[in-house]
């Protein structure tokens, strides 16, 4: 299986249970406190899918609203995590705009926002140019 399916597997599973947990979550508080707690669990979104498993763990021994939100986000960003191409590009060289080095000292000012002469747009425009 490619790297990049497990990678769109895992976004779908975390899309699935944030979705599915956030519908559940709903269903609770409609049946626990009727329309106007659905109105201010949708206001207060990320709440409702944070707090209303625990809710369900604590007060009424459930734990399947919590091993669904959190499995589903957990198992979704694993999967995801090793689906990722662009985690080993971390580690590459990256090319700053204006070609100065990382390590190179402040005391040499370059800067873009001088109006286009000498060796403050330099970098700029070599860069541009590539």
């Amino acid at each position: 299986m490619k790297k990049s399916m497990l990678a769109t597997i895992g976004v779908c599973i975390i899309c699935i249970a944030s979705i599915g947990s956030e519908i559940w979550s709903l269903l609770i508080v409609g049946a626990l406190w009727g329309f106007w707690g659905v109105f201010l669990a949708l206001l207060l979104f990320p709440g409702t899918i944070c707090l209303a498993p625990w809710y369900m763990l604590f007060a009424h021994g459930n734990w399947h609203l919590l091993a669904f939100t959190y499995g589903g986000s957990l198992l979704g960003g694993f999967l995801f995590s090793i689906g990722d191409d662009d985690s080993d590009k971390c580690t590459e060289d990256v090319k700053h705009p204006y070609n100065i080095e990382i390590g190179e000292s402040e005391s040499q000012e370059y800067s873009p926002a001088i109006s286009g002469h000498g060796k403050e747009t330099e970098g700029l425009t070599k860069y541009y140019e590539e």
